[in-house]
Order: C-alpha cells, then structure tokens, then sequence
C-alpha cells in the first residue's frame, strides 16, 4: 500500500492468506483530505471511504490519493473534476478558502458547493468550470452555490439543456451566497420552458444572495415551449431575503424562439420578481427577448434599481405596451418603481423612477465605459444609494477596477469614465 503526499496509511495486516479480507485506513495530514483508493495495476477506484475492506482473491498493491485542501492543481488530462472539488468541499470547514489554479475544469457532473466557504479562482484569472454534460434534469446546473458559499475569480461556462421541458438555471442556481469577479458565458437552453440559462437565483427564508462584479454573457435560449423567463438571470423571492446585485455587465444573453402570448416569458437580461432587491451601477446593454423586456422584465415586487444604464436592448412582441420598451417591460407601476433612481434608460418616452435619463448612454468603441461626453458621466447618485440602499459607493470599485467615484459624483453604469487613460476591449 502506497500513498500520494498528504498522509499515512495504517493496515490489519501485511499479507493475507487467500479468501481472507484485510482492511486499510487512511489518515490525512494537517491541509489534506482523504480522496480515493486506487488498484495500481488496473487503475480502478476500490472506494472512496478512508476505511476500506476487501476479500483476497489476488495481490493486490494500492494507493491511497489524498487532496489539498487549499489548493486543486491543474491537470487538463482529467476529464472530470466534479468529484476532486466534491471531496474537497465536503472535508472542510466553514471559513476555509479554496483556490482552483489558472486551468479549465472539466465538470462531467453537476457542481455543488453548498457551505459556507470561498471556492476562488487564480488571482490573474484563466480559471474556468466547464460543463461537459447536458444539464437535461431539474437542478442540474453546471454550479449550485448554497449554504452562504462565495464563487469567486471564475467562469462558469458550456452548461446545455436540450431535452427537459422545464429547467432552472443552466450555468449557476444561487439560493444563498456570493457571485463575486465571475463570468457565467455561453450557457444554453434548447427545450421547452426555462427559468434562468445564465444564472437562476430563488432567493428566500431569510436568505441574501450577492452578485458583485460579475460578467454575464452571451446565454442563449432557443425554448420551444412557452419561453424563457430570464436568459442572463432570473432572480424571485420576498421581504425576508435579499438580493444585492451591484458594478455588474449583463450582455448579449439572447432568446430567439418561444411563444409570446405568456407575457411575464420575457427577459432577455434579467427578469425579476423580488420585494427586497437593489440592483446598483450595473449595465444591462445588447440583450434580446423574442417576447418582451430585451433589457430587463419586472413581474411583480418592488426590486430598486440605483445608477443603472439599460440601454441598447431589443425585443420581439410589437404588441408590448411598456413605456419604456423594449429595453425594460413586465408590471410597471409608479408603486414598483417608486424606489428607483438616477438610472439612463435609452428608450424610455419618460424617464425610469426619479432623475433618470432617456438618452443614448454613449460607451466608447469595443468597452463599456463612458465617452467623455456620455450624459451617463457624474449624473448617478452615491449619496441616495447609501441612505436608501446602504451601498457605499466611495468605497468600491466599478466593473474595470476603476476606484467607482473618480469625480465629484458616480457615473450611471457599471463603469467609470476615466479621464486620459487608454481603454482595452474585453
């Protein structure tokens, strides 16, 4: 009996006459977890507990594989990492931080990270959770986060559902805990009815879910059923949970196909339905719903959108009545809308909550920052988001890693302008 680096093994016995059975404990060291056995000669897993017993019916020789519990080095010869990450999840404790080295991670079964721990990705970026399986069961996303987990400095991508009639949330379901840095890209639904293809966030029982800084992009649907509710997010719950979204880019997430009698199947960035949400500097630009609300559909609450360009968004229901369509649609009301602010909505025949703008927001060429002449410069408002939402905005830093207040007042969107220094594409 060997063992790879991380700790010892202890056994009944050296050699076992023939019909016998022998038994073998793993024992990890400080920072390691116990992962599998593993017969040296076939390559087959003998068992994943640290106990293991077997009858002789041959030599055997054995490994015992044990994992950090800090650090998962890169390996692009495994073909699946669910059960790696799996292991080391559920053997450390509340507060541990777990980094995934630059490297994409192959998922050939649903992720779940369901404690409260920090599951984070290289410092530099490049580390990516890829699904390799079709998401083709309710709740089988590519990465269920519960329990008051953070997903940090990752993307999320290559979740597919094509043959379910109802799912929910392909690439993230989140019901309690932190999207923080991530990218959730290139999810796809190809079925019936969905709930979700970016991210699918039920939010309640007192539950908060954070969704900071994060890019979620070109998720597509193509239901052939009702439609989609929310291809970027879908995000419901009530006055006991929270949902804080903030400096994030919903974009390109794309529903061509459903039908369009069911009204509330819209939402090609985000659809909402949430009494104690506060959506903050975040830019929903470039989505499409073959139904309504290409930008954002709100079907019931009272969400509070703070310093939020909504702009550049199409849909395909002519019959939609919104005022402010196609980039927003759903159950608008004076009542719903009342606690939004300071937002730049470029459709709007009248403005969205109070202070807002409905013009062209402005972005420079291959960015989402600001011309120098973007009416979405200064006009936001940092002292109202802190005294109504509790955001302190002098303190963050926008989507970029600009400081979030370079002049006197917070600009609308998820980024600053930056005087004088050279934009790079993302």
């Amino acid at each position: 009996v060997t063992t790879s680096e991380g700790g010892t093994v202890s056994s009944s016995e050296a050699w076992v006459a023939f019909g016998g059975e022998f038994t073998v404990t793993a024992m990890a060291d400080d920072g390691y977890c116990f992962y599998r056995w593993v017969d040296d000669e076939t390559g087959d897993v003998l068992g994943s507990d640290a106990t293991l017993t077997l009858g002789v019916e041959k030599p055997y020789g054995m490994t015992a594989e044990f994992l950090s519990t800090s650090l998962i080095a890169y390996d692009s010869s495994v073909t699946d990492y669910t059960p790696i990450i799996r292991a080391v999840v559920k053997n450390v404790a509340a507060g541990a931080v777990v980094t995934l080295e630059e490297g994409v991670y192959l998922l050939a079964a649903p992720l779940v990270v369901d404690k409260a721990i920090t599951l984070q990705g290289a410092e530099n970026g490049g580390t990516v959770l890829k699904a390799t399986y079709k998401c083709n069961a309710q709740n089988s996303s590519a990465l269920t986060v519960s329990g008051g987990a953070t997903i940090s400095r990752v993307a999320i991508t290559g979740g597919l559902s094509d043959n379910v009639w109802q799912a929910f949330g392909v690439g993230v379901t989140i019901s309690s805990g932190t999207l923080s840095e991530c990218a959730v890209t290139n999810n796809v639904y190809a079925a019936g009815n969905e709930q979700g293809v970016g991210v699918y966030a039920p939010v309640s029982g007192g539950a908060t879910v954070t969704i900071t800084h994060c890019k979620i992009c070109d998720n597509t649907s193509s239901a052939s059923f009702n439609s989609t509710k929310g291809v970027g997010l879908y995000v419901e719950g009530n006055s006991s949970s929270t949902f804080l979204m903030d400096n994030c880019l919903v974009s390109g997430n794309t529903s061509t196909s459903g039908n369009t009698s069911t009204a509330n199947c819209s939402g090609g960035g985000l659809w909402i339905k949430h009494d104690n949400a506060k959506i903050v500097n975040c830019t929903f630009t470039g989505n499409h719903h073959n139904n309504r609300g290409g930008g954002v559909y709100i079907d019931g609450g009272k969400p509070k959108f703070a310093n939020c360009i909504i702009a550049g968004n199409t849909a395909g229901n002519d019959e939609d009545t919104s005022d402010y369509k196609p980039d927003i649609s759903g159950n608008i009301s004076t009542d719903i809308t009342g606690g939004s602010f300071n937002n730049l909505v470029s459709t709007g025949v009248t403005v969205f909550g109070t202070d807002g703008l409905a013009e062209d927001p402005l972005f420079e060429t291959g960015s989402y920052q600001l011309q120098s002449d973007s009416p979405a410069r200064n006009t936001g408002n940092k002292d109202k988001t802190l005294s109504e939402l509790g955001c302190d905005l002098g303190g963050m830093l926008d989507f970029y890693g600009v400081p979030r207040v370079l002049e006197n007042q917070v600009d609308i969107g998820c980024a600053e302008f930056v005087p004088d220094i050279a934009i790079c594409a993302i």
